[in-house]
């Protein structure tokens, strides 16, 4: 039999699969064997983050870890980032160069200004061959923090002693009326404390009806205080009865 002398190409894809092979002889058939090494393989955790409510003027902590599960250096060429500015990520030098079984850390931060969702999502590019591109979306909500009705009872009182002290807070009327009114102002917004305590919330929202009319500056009924803090007054009583439910 006389030899041969032939070429035999062969091409293989990121992932080491033969997808192409020229042969120079016809009548000849190799098989071939391509063996991965020294890969990396990016491993991501979690793969979303959900801040969940956090109360605005405060701020949530997050960590995004980068692992590389290969047996080749991990390398994250850049790190995309797009979204709420109420989210951000710490800044981070790329490349980053991961070895195998090793990890990164990456820190977020969730600080909202608005009683709204955000949204935003990170980007990673690595030299893993077949997971180049990982996103992580991440989502928040701002809300306005919830003060108990029983605690914004005591806030109420303390902002009312406050004010009468400093001369922000004055009664209304002629002589001893106008001490006689603030003093009636005074108790009932303890008397609708009390209310809250028992659990009776009817009586509490007509109470604080009540004590609404006699600050907002709108006759009739005459009001009962007067002054720079009146109207903060009215707003806090206001904001309790939203709280309350009150119709």
């Amino acid at each position: 039999m006389r030899e041969l002398n032939y070429i035999n190409t062969v091409i293989a894809d990121a992932s080491d699969v033969v997808v192409e092979s020229n042969e120079g002889d016809n009548s000849a058939t190799d098989h071939f064997s391509v063996v991965a090494t020294d890969l990396p393989e990016i491993e991501v955790s979690p793969l979303a983050i959900d801040f969940g409510q956090v109360d605005i003027g405060d701020s949530a902590p997050a960590v995004v870890t980068v692992t590389n599960l290969g047996e080749g250096i991990l390398t994250v060429h850049e790190l995309g980032w797009s979204g709420d500015p109420a989210i951000s990520l710490d800044p981070v030098a790329t490349p980053i160069n991961i070895a195998t079984n090793e990890t990164v850390d990456l820190f977020l931060t969730f600080a909202p200004i608005a009683e709204t969702a955000s949204l935003a999502e990170l980007t990673l590019l690595s030299n893993d061959g077949d997971e180049t591109y990982v996103m992580v979306p991440i989502e928040g909500a701002g809300v306005v923090s919830s003060i108990p009705p029983a605690q914004q009872i005591v806030e109420m009182l303390a902002f009312f002693d406050a004010a009468v002290t400093d001369g922000s807070l004055e009664g209304v009327g002629p002589g001893r009326s106008a001490s006689g009114r603030l003093g009636a102002l005074r108790n009932m917004i303890e008397s609708a404390g009390e209310d809250i305590r028992l659990g009776d919330i009817v009586g509490a929202c007509d109470t604080l009806e009540d004590a609404l009319k006699r600050t907002d500056g709108l006759s009739p009924p005459p009001d009962f205080a007067t002054g720079i803090a009146a109207t903060e007054m009215a707003g806090r009583i206001m904001t309790l009865r939203e709280s309350l439910g009150c119709s």
